[in-house]
């Protein structure tokens, strides 16, 4: 292994040393410290996406927007009728059709995707919230092991056995090989995990459940893979030394936020 992969891993082992702990503690300590890492991911991620693909003046209205948004969704939802939150989301995309109007020389693009990450950066992370609050912070935590023992399985087995590149254009580094080990062993713990109760599924669902995470969690990584490559970006931040910013971290987390709360409804015991 050359220094510099050695450099990569040390950083990457260092950053999960630090912030893994924080985030378990911030999961456990209480339904507001909960809720805050929530919305902490949600807004660093959502200012990464505004900084990739907007100008810098642009940037102003762009993160202002979705931070306001942002604090209204869970503001809204905590404190007030349930449709009040949506609410928000409309009178967002009214203000972005008012800007996409009054600033004709911003690409459409952009406002597509601007709206396209509010769905990505906010709305998916909200639903590992409802969970927590429909089965337990502990079932939040196991399941997401599930999605990040797919990662860094698919990684380390990638880096060491891949040959057949999965999408070679948009991520060079993903292999058929990686991703087939990071499926198994995510459904391999997805059944230990529901045969000692730590999920509320039976073993045969929580071994379902976790291929499914780590499927679906792969689409993720690889669309946001998609959104760097367009703006010729290799990290979306450097908030995490090693791993790059919070999108890079948690792509597959976010993504499979709706799918953890349709599975603990549809299947939760």
């Amino acid at each position: 292994m050359s220094s510099s992969l050695n450099n990569e891993l040390e950083k990457r082992i260092i950053s999960v040393a630090v912030a893994l702990p924080l985030f378990l503690l911030l999961i456990l300590l209480h339904p507001l410290s909960f809720i805050a890492v929530f919305i902490f991911l949600s807004g660093v991620s959502m200012i990464e996406l505004a900084r990739m693909y907007f100008s810098k003046q642009e940037q102003i209205v762009a993160i202002g927007l979705s931070l306001a948004l942002l604090g209204w969704f869970y503001f809204s939802w905590w404190f007030l009728e349930q449709s009040f939150p949506f609410l928000g989301w409309y009178l967002g995309f009214l203000i972005l059709i008012v800007w996409i109007i009054t600033q004709p020389q911003i690409p459409l693009e952009k406002m597509v995707f601007l709206f396209t990450g509010w769905w990505f950066c906010i709305i998916f992370p909200f639903f590992w919230v409802k969970t927590g609050f429909l089965s337990g912070r502990k079932t939040v935590i196991f399941l997401a092991f599930l999605v990040w023992l797919n990662d860094i399985f698919a990684y380390f087995l990638g880096k060491k056995w891949g040959r057949h590149k999965v999408v070679p254009n948009i991520s060079p580094g993903k292999s058929w090989e990686g991703l087939l080990g990071g499926l198994i062993i995510a459904a391999f713990f997805g059944g230990v995990f529901a045969n000692f109760n730590l999920i509320p599924f039976s073993p045969f669902l929580g071994f379902l459940c976790g291929f499914l995470l780590g499927l679906v969690g792969f689409l993720g990584d690889i669309f946001e893979s998609s959104l760097k490559r367009r703006v010729k970006l290799k990290d979306s931040g450097n908030f995490l030394p090693g791993h790059g910013g919070v999108l890079d971290r948690f792509d597959s987390f976010f993504t499979v936020g709706p799918l953890v709360f349709i599975l603990g409804t549809m299947w939760g015991g």
